[in-house]
């Protein structure tokens, strides 16, 4: 999915559209992949991940921009069923950032196997390649303290 106006963004809410595209499709999992973050290793598997199975495939020691533990943005798979056993993504977070740290602790709660690539043949810096127009630069729209505080607390 693909969002085209000039509004805020709103990845989660693009990908739990997808996922309702994808299961009308019949498909069997799914992909969660940002648009700028560019796969350069051919190394790198979309097979699919299995029931119960969260595989991160732009995991820290591979991500050009973010390493951190829980991080489990970039590229993700699992399968439709696991997805909708963890009510998808919460659409409340517009502008970047946060849908996956709380997408982490969904993955966590709902007890599914969290893995992520390893032994590949490249690093953080050439595995990917993270592409940022300078056209859009990322929406970091002014905010009160109270609405910092709302946009951390989880919706379920």
């Amino acid at each position: 999915m693909n969002q085209t106006d000039e509004f805020r963004f709103n990845r989660a809410s693009l990908i739990n559209v997808g996922w309702f595209e994808c299961d009308r499709l019949g498909c069997d999992y799914m992909v969660m992949h940002d648009v700028d973050l560019l796969p350069l290793n051919p190394e790198i598997s979309y097979r699919f991940p299995g029931e119960g199975v969260v595989k991160h495939i732009s995991a820290p020691q591979y991500h050009p921009k973010y390493n951190y533990t829980k991080f489990i943005g970039g590229v993700l798979m699992l399968t439709m069923n696991d997805y909708k056993a963890l009510n998808g993504m919460s659409n409340k977070y517009w502008g970047w950032g946060l849908e996956d740290d709380e997408f982490y602790l969904r993955i966590r709660d709902g007890s599914l196997n969290l893995t992520r690539v390893a032994n590949l043949s490249t690093n953080r810096s050439n595995t990917f390649r993270h592409i940022h127009g300078v056209e859009r630069k990322r929406d970091y729209a002014v905010v009160t303290k109270e609405q910092k505080a709302m946009k951390r607390k989880r919706d379920r």
